[in-house]
Protein backbone atom coordinates (compact mmCIF):
# COMPACT_ATOMS: atom_id res chain seq x y z
CA UNK A 1 0.00 0.00 0.00
CA UNK A 2 2.83 2.39 0.88
CA UNK A 3 4.70 1.67 -2.37
CA UNK A 4 1.51 2.14 -4.43
CA UNK A 5 0.94 5.53 -2.84
CA UNK A 6 4.56 6.60 -3.48
CA UNK A 7 4.64 5.77 -7.21
CA UNK A 8 1.11 6.82 -8.17
CA UNK A 9 1.48 9.72 -10.65
CA UNK A 10 5.20 10.21 -9.89
CA UNK A 11 7.20 9.56 -13.08
CA UNK A 12 10.68 9.33 -11.48
CA UNK A 13 9.51 6.76 -8.94
CA UNK A 14 7.73 4.79 -11.66
CA UNK A 15 10.86 4.66 -13.84
CA UNK A 16 12.98 3.58 -10.85
CA UNK A 17 10.49 0.81 -10.23
CA UNK A 18 10.72 -0.26 -13.91
CA UNK A 19 14.50 -0.64 -13.69
CA UNK A 20 14.19 -2.90 -10.64
CA UNK A 21 12.70 -6.40 -10.40
CA UNK A 22 9.79 -5.23 -8.23
CA UNK A 23 7.30 -5.02 -11.11
CA UNK A 24 8.03 -8.60 -12.18
CA UNK A 25 7.65 -9.78 -8.58
CA UNK A 26 4.35 -7.92 -8.19
CA UNK A 27 3.15 -9.35 -11.51
CA UNK A 28 3.96 -12.88 -10.26
CA UNK A 29 2.23 -12.59 -6.88
CA UNK A 30 -0.80 -10.79 -8.37
CA UNK A 31 -2.31 -14.17 -9.23
CA UNK A 32 -1.99 -15.60 -5.72
CA UNK A 33 -5.38 -16.41 -4.08
CA UNK A 34 -6.45 -13.89 -1.44
CA UNK A 35 -7.02 -16.65 1.11
CA UNK A 36 -3.40 -17.84 0.99
CA UNK A 37 -1.45 -14.68 1.82
CA UNK A 38 -3.99 -12.23 3.25
CA UNK A 39 -5.08 -10.40 0.04
CA UNK A 40 -1.51 -9.90 -1.22
CA UNK A 41 -2.67 -10.54 -4.81
CA UNK A 42 -5.08 -7.62 -4.68
CA UNK A 43 -2.37 -5.35 -3.23
CA UNK A 44 0.02 -6.39 -6.01
CA UNK A 45 -2.63 -5.55 -8.61
CA UNK A 46 -3.05 -2.10 -7.04
CA UNK A 47 0.74 -1.56 -7.22
CA UNK A 48 0.86 -2.48 -10.94
CA UNK A 49 -2.00 -0.09 -11.65
CA UNK A 50 -0.31 2.73 -9.69
CA UNK A 51 3.08 2.09 -11.41
CA UNK A 52 1.59 2.48 -14.90
CA UNK A 53 -0.80 5.35 -14.13
CA UNK A 54 -0.01 8.26 -16.48
CA UNK A 55 3.23 6.65 -17.69
CA UNK A 56 3.19 5.23 -21.24
CA UNK A 57 6.57 3.47 -20.88
CA UNK A 58 5.49 1.68 -17.72
CA UNK A 59 2.14 0.78 -19.29
CA UNK A 60 3.94 -0.63 -22.35
CA UNK A 61 6.32 -2.69 -20.21
CA UNK A 62 3.41 -4.06 -18.21
CA UNK A 63 1.65 -4.97 -21.47
CA UNK A 64 4.78 -6.81 -22.69
CA UNK A 65 4.95 -8.76 -19.42
CA UNK A 66 1.31 -9.74 -19.84
CA UNK A 67 1.90 -10.83 -23.45
CA UNK A 68 4.84 -13.05 -22.42
CA UNK A 69 2.78 -14.53 -19.62
CA UNK A 70 -0.13 -15.16 -22.00
CA UNK A 71 2.12 -17.02 -24.48
CA UNK A 72 3.57 -19.19 -21.71
CA UNK A 73 0.07 -20.06 -20.53
CA UNK A 74 -0.90 -20.93 -24.10
CA UNK A 75 2.03 -23.31 -24.45
CA UNK A 76 1.05 -25.01 -21.21
CA UNK A 77 -2.55 -25.23 -22.40
CA UNK A 78 -1.52 -26.88 -25.69
CA UNK A 79 0.70 -29.38 -23.88
CA UNK A 80 -2.07 -30.16 -21.40
CA UNK A 81 -4.55 -30.59 -24.26
CA UNK A 82 -2.33 -33.15 -25.97
CA UNK A 83 -1.90 -34.99 -22.70
CA UNK A 84 -5.65 -35.07 -22.07
CA UNK A 85 -6.35 -36.30 -25.63
CA UNK A 86 -3.90 -39.17 -25.20
CA UNK A 87 -5.41 -40.06 -21.83
CA UNK A 88 -8.90 -40.11 -23.35
CA UNK A 89 -7.77 -42.41 -26.16
CA UNK A 90 -8.30 -39.81 -28.87
CA UNK A 91 -6.04 -38.69 -31.72
CA UNK A 92 -6.38 -35.46 -33.70
CA UNK A 93 -5.96 -35.43 -37.52
CA UNK A 94 -5.90 -31.94 -38.91
CA UNK A 95 -6.81 -31.26 -42.50
CA UNK A 96 -5.08 -28.11 -43.74
CA UNK A 97 -6.19 -26.36 -46.89
CA UNK A 98 -3.57 -24.74 -49.10
CA UNK A 99 -4.59 -21.58 -50.83
CA UNK A 100 -1.85 -20.60 -53.34
CA UNK A 101 0.78 -18.26 -52.14
CA UNK A 102 -1.49 -16.57 -49.59
CA UNK A 103 0.16 -16.91 -46.23
CA UNK A 104 -1.32 -15.66 -43.01
CA UNK A 105 0.34 -15.57 -39.67
CA UNK A 106 -2.06 -17.15 -37.23
CA UNK A 107 -1.85 -16.69 -33.52
CA UNK A 108 -1.43 -19.66 -31.20
CA UNK A 109 -4.97 -19.08 -29.97
CA UNK A 110 -6.35 -19.33 -33.52
CA UNK A 111 -4.39 -22.53 -34.18
CA UNK A 112 -5.74 -24.07 -31.01
CA UNK A 113 -9.28 -23.19 -32.06
CA UNK A 114 -8.81 -24.56 -35.61
CA UNK A 115 -7.30 -27.81 -34.40
CA UNK A 116 -10.50 -28.35 -32.46
CA UNK A 117 -12.90 -27.12 -35.16
CA UNK A 118 -11.26 -28.87 -38.18
CA UNK A 119 -9.77 -31.87 -36.44
CA UNK A 120 -11.34 -35.31 -36.85
CA UNK A 121 -11.31 -37.24 -33.57
CA UNK A 122 -11.19 -40.99 -33.71
CA UNK A 123 -11.60 -43.14 -30.63
CA UNK A 124 -8.99 -45.78 -29.95
CA UNK A 125 -11.36 -48.70 -29.38
CA UNK A 126 -8.72 -50.90 -27.82
CA UNK A 127 -7.86 -48.39 -25.10
CA UNK A 128 -9.70 -48.00 -21.83
CA UNK A 129 -11.19 -44.47 -21.61
CA UNK A 130 -10.32 -43.47 -18.03
CA UNK A 131 -11.60 -39.91 -18.24
CA UNK A 132 -15.20 -41.12 -17.87
CA UNK A 133 -14.32 -42.73 -14.56
CA UNK A 134 -12.66 -39.53 -13.42
CA UNK A 135 -15.77 -37.55 -14.35
CA UNK A 136 -17.89 -39.91 -12.25
CA UNK A 137 -15.64 -39.30 -9.26
CA UNK A 138 -16.13 -35.53 -9.41
CA UNK A 139 -18.46 -34.33 -6.65
CA UNK A 140 -21.33 -31.98 -7.31
CA UNK A 141 -21.45 -28.75 -5.34
CA UNK A 142 -23.77 -29.01 -2.36
CA UNK A 143 -24.96 -25.89 -0.62
CA UNK A 144 -24.06 -22.32 -1.49
CA UNK A 145 -22.34 -21.39 -4.77
CA UNK A 146 -20.89 -18.15 -6.09
CA UNK A 147 -23.18 -16.29 -8.50
CA UNK A 148 -20.16 -15.46 -10.70
CA UNK A 149 -17.99 -18.61 -10.90
CA UNK A 150 -20.74 -21.09 -9.86
CA UNK A 151 -18.32 -22.83 -7.47
CA UNK A 152 -18.75 -23.45 -3.76
CA UNK A 153 -16.73 -24.96 -0.93
CA UNK A 154 -16.06 -28.29 -2.71
CA UNK A 155 -13.66 -26.80 -5.25
CA UNK A 156 -12.75 -23.59 -3.44
CA UNK A 157 -12.66 -24.66 0.21
CA UNK A 158 -10.58 -21.70 1.41
CA UNK A 159 -12.42 -18.95 -0.50
CA UNK A 160 -14.81 -16.92 1.66
CA UNK A 161 -18.35 -16.50 0.35
CA UNK A 162 -20.35 -13.37 1.09
CA UNK A 163 -23.99 -12.38 0.67
CA UNK A 164 -25.03 -9.21 -1.15
CA UNK A 165 -27.02 -7.11 1.34
CA UNK A 166 -28.63 -3.70 1.51
CA UNK A 167 -28.44 -1.70 4.75
CA UNK A 168 -29.94 1.62 5.70
CA UNK A 169 -29.57 3.67 8.90
CA UNK A 170 -32.48 3.88 11.34
CA UNK A 171 -32.73 5.82 14.63
CA UNK A 172 -32.68 3.65 17.74
CA UNK A 173 -35.74 4.47 19.90
CA UNK A 174 -35.48 5.97 23.37
CA UNK A 175 -35.16 3.29 26.03
CA UNK A 176 -32.91 1.14 23.85
CA UNK A 177 -30.14 -0.66 25.70
CA UNK A 178 -26.76 0.00 24.08
CA UNK A 179 -23.44 -1.84 24.29
CA UNK A 180 -20.60 0.65 24.08
CA UNK A 181 -17.10 0.12 22.63
CA UNK A 182 -15.61 -0.67 26.05
CA UNK A 183 -18.36 -3.27 26.66
CA UNK A 184 -20.28 -1.16 29.16
CA UNK A 185 -24.04 -0.82 29.06
CA UNK A 186 -25.89 2.40 28.41
CA UNK A 187 -29.63 2.63 28.76
CA UNK A 188 -31.91 5.54 27.97
CA UNK A 189 -34.23 4.52 30.80
CA UNK A 190 -34.30 6.53 34.03
CA UNK A 191 -32.55 3.81 36.02
CA UNK A 192 -29.67 2.45 34.03
CA UNK A 193 -28.20 -0.86 35.18
CA UNK A 194 -24.77 0.73 35.01
CA UNK A 195 -26.16 3.83 36.82
CA UNK A 196 -25.14 6.42 34.24
CA UNK A 197 -25.85 9.89 35.69
CA UNK A 198 -28.73 11.84 34.15
CA UNK A 199 -26.61 14.66 32.70
CA UNK A 200 -24.40 12.13 30.88
CA UNK A 201 -27.52 10.29 29.66
CA UNK A 202 -29.08 13.46 28.23
CA UNK A 203 -25.82 14.19 26.49
CA UNK A 204 -25.54 10.77 24.82
CA UNK A 205 -28.91 9.16 24.20
CA UNK A 206 -30.66 11.22 21.46
CA UNK A 207 -28.22 10.67 18.58
CA UNK A 208 -27.67 6.90 18.30
CA UNK A 209 -28.38 5.24 15.01
CA UNK A 210 -28.50 1.62 13.99
CA UNK A 211 -28.95 -0.28 10.73
CA UNK A 212 -31.56 -2.53 9.22
CA UNK A 213 -30.23 -5.05 6.69
CA UNK A 214 -32.10 -7.09 4.07
CA UNK A 215 -31.04 -9.38 1.22
CA UNK A 216 -31.99 -11.58 -1.74
CA UNK A 217 -29.37 -14.01 -0.40
CA UNK A 218 -27.35 -14.09 -3.60
CA UNK A 219 -23.87 -15.38 -2.76
CA UNK A 220 -20.49 -14.44 -4.24
CA UNK A 221 -16.83 -15.09 -3.45
CA UNK A 222 -15.14 -11.96 -2.13
CA UNK A 223 -12.33 -12.57 -4.66
CA UNK A 224 -14.81 -12.92 -7.56
CA UNK A 225 -16.59 -9.74 -6.47
CA UNK A 226 -13.29 -7.81 -6.36
CA UNK A 227 -12.31 -9.00 -9.85
CA UNK A 228 -15.73 -8.05 -11.18
CA UNK A 229 -15.44 -4.60 -9.59
CA UNK A 230 -12.08 -4.01 -11.29
CA UNK A 231 -13.49 -5.20 -14.62
CA UNK A 232 -16.55 -2.92 -14.24
CA UNK A 233 -14.32 0.08 -13.51
CA UNK A 234 -12.11 -0.59 -16.56
CA UNK A 235 -15.00 -1.11 -18.98
CA UNK A 236 -14.25 1.12 -21.98
CA UNK A 237 -17.85 1.93 -22.95
CA UNK A 238 -19.84 1.78 -19.72
CA UNK A 239 -17.71 1.83 -16.55
CA UNK A 240 -19.65 1.14 -13.37
CA UNK A 241 -19.25 1.90 -9.68
CA UNK A 242 -18.83 -1.03 -7.28
CA UNK A 243 -22.44 -1.42 -6.16
CA UNK A 244 -23.90 -0.38 -9.51
CA UNK A 245 -22.24 -3.42 -11.09
CA UNK A 246 -23.04 -5.60 -8.06
CA UNK A 247 -26.73 -4.78 -8.49
CA UNK A 248 -26.69 -6.49 -11.91
CA UNK A 249 -25.16 -9.62 -10.37
CA UNK A 250 -27.66 -9.43 -7.52
CA UNK A 251 -30.71 -10.06 -9.72
CA UNK A 252 -31.30 -6.32 -10.30
CA UNK A 253 -31.72 -5.83 -6.54
CA UNK A 254 -30.09 -2.93 -4.70
CA UNK A 255 -27.10 -3.74 -2.49
CA UNK A 256 -24.40 -1.73 -0.74
CA UNK A 257 -22.36 -4.26 1.23
CA UNK A 258 -21.08 -7.84 1.30
CA UNK A 259 -21.81 -9.81 4.47
CA UNK A 260 -19.37 -12.73 4.98
CA UNK A 261 -20.49 -16.27 5.77
CA UNK A 262 -18.47 -18.09 8.42
CA UNK A 263 -18.16 -21.19 6.20
CA UNK A 264 -16.59 -24.57 7.01
CA UNK A 265 -13.49 -25.23 9.12
CA UNK A 266 -11.31 -24.87 6.00
CA UNK A 267 -11.93 -21.09 6.29
CA UNK A 268 -9.43 -19.73 8.80
CA UNK A 269 -10.56 -17.40 11.57
CA UNK A 270 -8.07 -14.80 10.35
CA UNK A 271 -9.53 -14.85 6.81
CA UNK A 272 -13.07 -14.51 8.18
CA UNK A 273 -11.97 -11.70 10.50
CA UNK A 274 -10.51 -9.70 7.59
CA UNK A 275 -13.81 -9.85 5.67
CA UNK A 276 -15.73 -8.96 8.85
CA UNK A 277 -13.58 -5.84 9.26
CA UNK A 278 -14.25 -4.96 5.64
CA UNK A 279 -18.02 -5.39 6.14
CA UNK A 280 -18.04 -3.32 9.34
CA UNK A 281 -15.97 -0.55 7.75
CA UNK A 282 -18.75 0.02 5.22
CA UNK A 283 -21.60 -0.70 7.63
CA UNK A 284 -20.43 1.61 10.39
CA UNK A 285 -18.47 4.32 8.59
CA UNK A 286 -20.40 4.89 5.38
CA UNK A 287 -23.91 4.15 6.63
CA UNK A 288 -23.89 5.47 10.17
CA UNK A 289 -20.79 7.63 10.45
CA UNK A 290 -19.50 5.51 13.32
CA UNK A 291 -16.13 3.77 13.52
CA UNK A 292 -15.68 0.02 13.91
CA UNK A 293 -14.79 -1.33 17.35
CA UNK A 294 -12.14 -3.48 15.66
CA UNK A 295 -9.86 -0.46 15.47
CA UNK A 296 -9.21 2.74 17.30
CA UNK A 297 -9.60 3.62 20.98
CA UNK A 298 -12.15 1.95 23.23
CA UNK A 299 -14.65 4.54 24.35
CA UNK A 300 -17.57 4.43 26.77
CA UNK A 301 -19.44 7.00 24.64
CA UNK A 302 -19.27 5.26 21.24
CA UNK A 303 -21.43 2.34 20.14
CA UNK A 304 -19.68 -0.97 19.58
CA UNK A 305 -19.87 -2.91 16.34
CA UNK A 306 -21.65 -5.69 18.25
CA UNK A 307 -24.37 -3.28 19.36
CA UNK A 308 -25.07 -2.28 15.73
CA UNK A 309 -25.18 -5.93 14.60
CA UNK A 310 -27.26 -6.95 17.63
CA UNK A 311 -29.96 -4.34 16.99
CA UNK A 312 -29.87 -5.20 13.28
CA UNK A 313 -30.74 -8.82 14.15
CA UNK A 314 -33.43 -7.65 16.56
CA UNK A 315 -34.95 -5.34 13.93
CA UNK A 316 -34.99 -8.10 11.29
CA UNK A 317 -36.82 -10.46 13.67
CA UNK A 318 -39.28 -7.67 14.55
CA UNK A 319 -39.96 -7.06 10.86
CA UNK A 320 -40.92 -10.74 10.59
CA UNK A 321 -43.05 -10.47 13.73
CA UNK A 322 -44.91 -7.38 12.46
CA UNK A 323 -45.23 -8.93 8.97
CA UNK A 324 -43.58 -5.92 7.33
CA UNK A 325 -42.37 -5.70 3.75
CA UNK A 326 -38.67 -6.42 3.34
CA UNK A 327 -38.36 -5.39 -0.30
CA UNK A 328 -39.60 -1.80 -0.39
CA UNK A 329 -36.05 -0.37 -0.29
CA UNK A 330 -34.37 -2.92 -2.57
CA UNK A 331 -36.99 -3.94 -5.19
CA UNK A 332 -36.46 -7.60 -4.28
CA UNK A 333 -35.78 -10.06 -1.48
CA UNK A 334 -38.69 -11.70 0.32
CA UNK A 335 -39.10 -13.21 3.77
CA UNK A 336 -37.71 -16.64 2.81
CA UNK A 337 -34.41 -15.15 1.59
CA UNK A 338 -34.17 -12.95 4.67
CA UNK A 339 -34.72 -15.88 7.02
CA UNK A 340 -31.50 -17.30 5.55
CA UNK A 341 -29.83 -13.97 6.32
CA UNK A 342 -30.08 -14.86 10.02
CA UNK A 343 -27.23 -17.38 9.48
CA UNK A 344 -24.40 -14.91 8.66
CA UNK A 345 -25.81 -12.23 10.98
CA UNK A 346 -25.94 -14.50 14.04
CA UNK A 347 -22.48 -15.87 13.21
CA UNK A 348 -21.16 -12.30 12.98
CA UNK A 349 -22.73 -11.34 16.31
CA UNK A 350 -21.23 -14.41 17.98
CA UNK A 351 -17.82 -13.63 16.46
CA UNK A 352 -17.90 -10.10 17.91
CA UNK A 353 -19.31 -10.80 21.38
CA UNK A 354 -16.81 -13.61 22.02
CA UNK A 355 -13.90 -11.82 20.26
CA UNK A 356 -13.09 -15.00 18.32
CA UNK A 357 -9.60 -15.04 16.85
CA UNK A 358 -8.68 -11.80 18.64
CA UNK A 359 -5.37 -11.42 20.48
CA UNK A 360 -5.65 -7.78 21.55
CA UNK A 361 -6.16 -7.71 25.34
CA UNK A 362 -8.37 -4.59 25.32
CA UNK A 363 -10.76 -6.08 22.79
CA UNK A 364 -10.97 -9.34 24.72
CA UNK A 365 -11.73 -7.45 27.94
CA UNK A 366 -14.34 -5.31 26.15
CA UNK A 367 -16.05 -8.48 24.83
CA UNK A 368 -16.09 -9.98 28.34
CA UNK A 369 -17.62 -6.79 29.74
CA UNK A 370 -20.23 -6.80 26.94
CA UNK A 371 -21.25 -10.39 27.80
CA UNK A 372 -21.64 -9.39 31.45
CA UNK A 373 -23.83 -6.48 30.32
CA UNK A 374 -26.05 -8.86 28.31
CA UNK A 375 -26.34 -11.20 31.29
CA UNK A 376 -27.34 -8.31 33.57
CA UNK A 377 -30.20 -7.33 31.25
CA UNK A 378 -31.48 -10.89 30.87
CA UNK A 379 -31.14 -11.76 34.56
CA UNK A 380 -32.87 -8.54 35.64
CA UNK A 381 -35.74 -9.29 33.28
CA UNK A 382 -36.11 -12.93 34.39
CA UNK A 383 -36.14 -11.90 38.07
CA UNK A 384 -38.90 -9.36 37.41
CA UNK A 385 -36.69 -6.33 38.10
CA UNK A 386 -37.21 -4.72 34.70
CA UNK A 387 -39.29 -1.57 34.60
CA UNK A 388 -42.52 -1.47 32.60
CA UNK A 389 -44.07 1.85 31.75
CA UNK A 390 -47.76 2.67 32.17
CA UNK A 391 -48.46 1.94 28.49
CA UNK A 392 -46.92 -1.54 28.70
CA UNK A 393 -43.48 -0.69 27.30
CA UNK A 394 -40.47 -2.68 28.52
CA UNK A 395 -37.17 -2.03 26.66
CA UNK A 396 -35.54 -5.14 28.11
CA UNK A 397 -38.09 -7.56 26.58
CA UNK A 398 -36.95 -7.60 22.94
CA UNK A 399 -33.34 -6.96 23.95
CA UNK A 400 -33.40 -9.84 26.43
CA UNK A 401 -35.02 -12.23 23.96
CA UNK A 402 -32.31 -11.73 21.33
CA UNK A 403 -29.54 -11.70 23.96
CA UNK A 404 -30.47 -15.25 25.06
CA UNK A 405 -29.38 -16.52 21.62
CA UNK A 406 -25.78 -15.57 22.46
CA UNK A 407 -25.52 -16.35 26.19
CA UNK A 408 -28.00 -19.16 26.96
CA UNK A 409 -27.62 -22.91 26.58
CA UNK A 410 -30.77 -24.79 25.60
CA UNK A 411 -31.26 -25.88 29.21
CA UNK A 412 -31.06 -22.29 30.49
CA UNK A 413 -33.57 -21.17 27.86
CA UNK A 414 -35.99 -23.95 28.89
CA UNK A 415 -35.75 -22.81 32.51
CA UNK A 416 -36.55 -19.16 31.76
CA UNK A 417 -38.63 -19.09 28.56
CA UNK A 418 -41.95 -19.08 30.42
CA UNK A 419 -41.09 -15.65 31.87
CA UNK A 420 -40.67 -14.27 28.34
CA UNK A 421 -43.87 -15.93 27.10
CA UNK A 422 -45.96 -14.54 29.96
CA UNK A 423 -44.60 -11.07 29.34
CA UNK A 424 -45.28 -11.35 25.60
CA UNK A 425 -48.92 -12.15 26.37
CA UNK A 426 -49.45 -8.80 28.13
CA UNK A 427 -46.93 -6.64 26.25
CA UNK A 428 -48.39 -3.91 24.00
CA UNK A 429 -45.80 -1.41 22.74
CA UNK A 430 -47.13 1.93 21.50
CA UNK A 431 -45.27 1.79 18.17
CA UNK A 432 -46.89 -0.92 16.08
CA UNK A 433 -43.82 -1.76 14.05
CA UNK A 434 -40.13 -2.62 14.02
CA UNK A 435 -38.88 0.94 13.62
CA UNK A 436 -37.39 0.13 10.21
CA UNK A 437 -40.19 1.93 8.37
CA UNK A 438 -41.51 5.45 8.91
CA UNK A 439 -44.91 5.05 10.50
CA UNK A 440 -47.38 6.62 12.85
CA UNK A 441 -48.20 5.14 16.23
CA UNK A 442 -51.48 3.87 14.89
CA UNK A 443 -52.82 3.54 11.35
CA UNK A 444 -55.84 5.64 10.34
CA UNK A 445 -59.11 3.95 11.22
CA UNK A 446 -57.40 1.49 13.53
CA UNK A 447 -58.82 1.32 17.04
CA UNK A 448 -56.63 1.30 20.13
CA UNK A 449 -57.76 -2.23 20.94
CA UNK A 450 -56.94 -3.61 17.49
CA UNK A 451 -53.53 -1.88 17.61
CA UNK A 452 -52.82 -3.53 20.96
CA UNK A 453 -53.87 -6.92 19.56
CA UNK A 454 -51.50 -6.44 16.63
CA UNK A 455 -48.62 -5.54 18.98
CA UNK A 456 -49.33 -8.44 21.32
CA UNK A 457 -49.39 -10.85 18.37
CA UNK A 458 -46.03 -9.48 17.19
CA UNK A 459 -44.55 -10.00 20.66
CA UNK A 460 -45.83 -13.59 20.78
CA UNK A 461 -44.46 -14.24 17.28
CA UNK A 462 -41.10 -12.79 18.32
CA UNK A 463 -41.02 -15.11 21.33
CA UNK A 464 -41.98 -18.09 19.13
CA UNK A 465 -39.21 -17.33 16.62
CA UNK A 466 -36.58 -17.09 19.39
CA UNK A 467 -37.85 -20.34 20.91
CA UNK A 468 -37.61 -22.11 17.53
CA UNK A 469 -34.08 -20.79 16.99
CA UNK A 470 -33.00 -22.23 20.37
CA UNK A 471 -34.47 -25.59 19.34
CA UNK A 472 -32.66 -25.49 15.96
CA UNK A 473 -29.35 -24.60 17.65
CA UNK A 474 -29.72 -27.53 20.01
CA UNK A 475 -30.72 -30.09 17.36
CA UNK A 476 -27.91 -29.24 14.92
CA UNK A 477 -25.28 -29.12 17.68
CA UNK A 478 -26.48 -32.45 19.09
CA UNK A 479 -26.47 -34.09 15.64
CA UNK A 480 -22.80 -33.12 15.25
CA UNK A 481 -21.93 -34.11 18.87
CA UNK A 482 -20.85 -30.51 19.44
CA UNK A 483 -20.03 -29.84 23.10
CA UNK A 484 -19.53 -26.04 22.91
CA UNK A 485 -22.05 -23.23 22.70
CA UNK A 486 -25.14 -24.36 20.70
CA UNK A 487 -25.18 -21.29 18.44
CA UNK A 488 -21.58 -21.93 17.34
CA UNK A 489 -22.30 -25.61 16.69
CA UNK A 490 -25.26 -24.48 14.59
CA UNK A 491 -23.64 -21.92 12.26
CA UNK A 492 -20.43 -23.93 11.69
CA UNK A 493 -22.55 -26.62 10.00
CA UNK A 494 -23.74 -24.28 7.27
CA UNK A 495 -25.87 -26.67 5.21
CA UNK A 496 -27.72 -28.00 8.27
CA UNK A 497 -28.20 -24.44 9.53
CA UNK A 498 -29.73 -23.34 6.20
CA UNK A 499 -32.02 -26.38 6.21
CA UNK A 500 -33.14 -25.50 9.72
CA UNK A 501 -33.90 -21.91 8.64
CA UNK A 502 -36.05 -23.20 5.78
CA UNK A 503 -37.97 -25.19 8.38
CA UNK A 504 -38.21 -22.07 10.58
CA UNK A 505 -39.67 -20.10 7.66
CA UNK A 506 -42.39 -22.71 7.14
CA UNK A 507 -43.11 -22.65 10.88
CA UNK A 508 -43.34 -18.87 10.75
CA UNK A 509 -45.90 -18.98 7.93
CA UNK A 510 -48.02 -21.30 10.06
CA UNK A 511 -47.67 -19.16 13.22
CA UNK A 512 -48.44 -15.92 11.37
CA UNK A 513 -51.89 -17.26 10.44
CA UNK A 514 -52.82 -17.92 14.07
CA UNK A 515 -54.75 -15.57 16.36
CA UNK A 516 -53.44 -14.08 19.60
CA UNK A 517 -55.47 -16.58 21.62
CA UNK A 518 -53.96 -19.50 19.69
CA UNK A 519 -50.44 -18.14 20.07
CA UNK A 520 -50.84 -17.81 23.84
CA UNK A 521 -51.53 -21.54 24.21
Amino acid sequence: RILSALVRGHTESQELLMRSSVLQTAFTIEKMPASEVNNVGQLADELLHAASLGNEKAAQKLKEMKDVNRKEKLKLALAKREKVLKKMGLSAKTKEKKKGKQKKKKSATRKLQESTDKGEASVGMGKHVSWMEEMDKLEDEHGLVCTICQEGYNYKPTEIIGVYVYSKPIPLPNGTNLIMQDGSLLSASKKSINKVNSSELKKRSPSYWGCTTVSCFNCVHFSCHDRAVRADAKHSKAPKEEWEGAELRNAQTKCNNLLPLRGPTSISTESYKSTVDRFLQIQLSELTGLSSSSSGSFSSSTLSAFSIVFHDIKTLLLRFAYNESLSEDTRGGGKEANFKLLLPMLALGDHLIYALGVTDVKRIQAAQTARVSLEKIVNAFCKGKSEMSKDGECPEFFFGLVATLFIYTFGEWENHKQVFKEHASRFSPTLAGSGAQSQKKRAKGETLESAKQKSTKACLLMYALINELHIKFSLVAAANSYSGRPIQGWYTDENSALDSLEGLYKKYLDLEKRTVVELKK
